[in-house]
């Protein structure tokens, strides 16, 4: 089950490697990210509003600032769990390179003395060192 593209988006695709194991999931929270991102200016409908005739007339977003606020946390968790699962992949991608890295430096230091390395020797003495009487 690949990521696949998505025809709307012009070759819009998920990342290889992933943890959750549903493609599902991470179009669906991409899309509630998406509504949910705009469903914010909702929230500047005033709740009362004057009508013509000068009365105070109660709008429809009585409730919704509400519940917009409680849509707006559930957005930010799911965006949250991609979040977290991108810093895990780079993480790991950090890590791999490092331990490469110290592999191959690794692998230089005993190549080079095998080749009869030119390195000074360090020596290691115990109590006073004397040096008139080397």
């Amino acid at each position: 089950e690949g990521g696949g593209s998505w025809w709307f988006f012009g070759g819009f695709q998920l990342r290889e490697k992933r943890y959750y194991s549903s493609v599902f999931l991470y179009w669906f929270i991409f899309w509630i990210n998406f509504l949910l991102r705009f469903c914010w200016t909702l929230s500047f409908i005033p709740t009362e509003t004057l009508s013509r005739a000068g009365l105070l007339v109660t709008t429809v977003s009585g409730g919704l600032n509400f519940t917009l606020a409680c849509a707006e946390i559930i957005r930010r968790t799911l965006w949250g769990l991609l979040r977290f699962e991108l810093e895990v992949l780079k993480r790991e991608q950090k890590n791999a390179k490092q331990q490469e890295d110290l592999l191959s430096s690794n692998a230089e230091d005993l190549l080079l003395k095998e080749e009869g390395d030119m390195t000074p020797m360090t020596m290691h003495h115990q109590g006073r060192y004397d040096i008139t009487n080397p």
